[in-house]
């Protein structure tokens, strides 16, 4: 395929900014490093001893692979695959519903041709169009067409870099330092995060604390409740409220309350249970839940349990399977 050539800096840049425009999120080298050693994936052009500024050269299909393995590893890909190799992908599923290969050649011919005129924009939904045509099935065609769009997403230099695709990058950093507002008023935390924490589980206790309280917001909210999160100070102990679906906010209680707990290693202790519990009986919830990446001090639980509060733990690992469930490629065919 040839060679980019180039200082080490420039080679990184190149890789940061494929993977940026690609995922919406921006790594620096050091973040690279490490996520690519934690994932046993080659570090190339990021390896440490390598000085950024020396003159170095590397193969165009191993960048192309670096920058998907550096994708798997922010959770934006579910596998390492090339897009060569989604290619052959491609032609399986071709052959698989028998279609020739040139028959799908000749439609996106057709769409280019057209596009080229200036008649329309030429889309994969135009393509699509042609192919139903030739009367292939709309499930066939709905599996051909997405195999085909992953393979198109793992092409290299297919997004222009413009102002607007900058401009909704957020760097990793922030997910660890500051509060993250999504653009949607629909979410509560940005999917992008949820498939980095998807592929790095054992990072969510690094995470700012109130990006913890939007995630867990977020698994109550896609998990058919009605949820309100809380201001995030002087909130009275309480971090997430849930209703179930259809009921009135405004004048029902709250079926769960949740706490919200992002530690490294402390353990919830008994003291923080029992004030969670006066809360859940003041505001007649039916359940709370204490989430946290860390564990429930022994006597906590067992204090719950000699009393019969109507209190749960989800503790780290049941955190991470909450995470899981909400990642883009989870139980999903790439």
């Amino acid at each position: 395929m040839g060679s980019i050539n180039g200082t080490i800096r420039s080679l990184r840049d190149s890789a940061i900014e494929a993977v940026a425009c690609k995922s919406g999120i921006l790594l620096v080298d050091s973040e690279v490093c490490e996520l690519l050693t934690s994932h046993e994936q080659d570090q190339s052009i990021f390896n440490v001893e390598k000085e950024q500024y020396d003159y170095d050269r590397i193969r165009s299909e191993e960048m192309f692979q670096l920058i998907v393995n550096v994708r798997k590893t922010i959770g934006n890909l579910p596998d390492n695959k090339c897009h060569v190799q989604k290619f052959d992908d491609f032609l399986k599923i071709l052959r698989k519903h028998g279609v020739p290969a040139k028959e799908f050649i000749n439609a996106n011919k057709a769409v280019m041709n057209t596009k080229s005129k200036g008649d329309s924009i030429g889309t994969d939904e135009d393509t699509a169009i042609y192919l139903s045509k030739l009367g292939i099935g709309k499930f066939a065609l709905a599996e051909i067409m997405i195999s085909y769009a992953h393979m198109l997403d793992r092409m290299p230099d297919l997004i222009p870099v413009t102002k607007e695709v900058w401009d909704g990058i957020e760097p990793l950093s922030s997910l660890f330092k500051n509060e993250i507002l999504p653009d949607s008023e629909s979410q509560f935390i940005d999917q992008r995060f949820i498939d980095f924490l998807a592929a790095n589980t054992d990072l969510t206790q690094e995470i700012h604390w109130r990006n913890f309280e939007r995630l867990c917001a977020e698994f109550f909210d896609r998990n058919g409740f009605q949820v309100r999160i809380g201001p995030g100070t002087n909130d009275g102990g309480v971090d997430v409220r849930a209703w179930n679906k259809g009921a009135d906010i405004g004048k029902s209680k709250p079926a769960i309350l949740i706490q919200c707990k992002r530690y490294s290693t402390n353990k919830v202790k008994v003291e923080y249970v029992k004030a969670f519990w006066s809360d859940v009986d003041h505001e007649g919830a039916k359940l709370g839940i204490i989430a946290t990446t860390s564990s429930v001090a022994p006597a906590g639980k067992r204090v719950c349990e000699a009393r019969k509060w109507p209190i749960k733990f989800a503790e780290s690992a049941e955190i991470k399977d909450w995470i899981s469930s909400m990642w883009t490629f989870d139980s999903k065919s790439a």
